[in-house]
């Protein structure tokens, strides 16, 4: 699951955590229903076959990429979910960003359950910035806009 890179830092036990990109770290989680349980340094498994089964799942979630609105170069999931925002790290999906869209992105991570995907443009750049503004979800991941160009990511807002 994706998370700023400061989440969790202050609590008395540590996430097992690796950097997804910029600010953004990938965190480790199980699905127990109504609730997620963070994986810890401290757990006993082994954190390579760990990651290999979180990529493994995430790249088995089918996931709709769609235009926010016609006419506009933005894009979101048909469907939300507590995994939207991992699913930036699924092959597939990523095959759909580039199909759709191509390299030069820009891409917005409000919360865990929605992502925001545009073409590189300083009109979809503040549309973003908007929509980040103006999500009400509690499950906060970032409040930047990132621009991706040919797989390197800065921040742009």
């Amino acid at each position: 699951i994706l998370k700023r890179h400061d989440f969790g830092i202050n609590s008395k036990v540590q996430f097992y955590r690796e950097k997804a990109f910029l600010d953004i770290d990938a965190l480790y989680v199980s699905d127990m229903g109504e609730t997620f349980r963070f994986f810890t340094i401290d757990d006993d498994v082994e954190f390579s076959l760990l990651k290999k089964k979180a990529i493994e799942n995430i790249n088995r979630i089918t996931a709709a990429l769609v235009p926010l609105d016609d006419g506009l170069q933005a894009y979101t999931l048909r469907y939300t979910t507590d995994y939207a925002s991992s699913l930036l790290l699924s092959e597939a999906l990523n095959k759909q960003i580039q199909r759709k869209i191509g390299d030069d992105i820009l891409i917005a991570i409000p919360s865990n359950s929605f992502f925001l995907v545009a073409k590189f443009s300083y009109c979809n750049q503040q549309l973003l910035k908007y929509l980040v503004e103006t999500d009400t979800d509690p499950n906060k991941v970032s409040d930047s806009v990132y621009r991706r160009k040919e797989g390197i990511y800065m921040k742009v807002c």
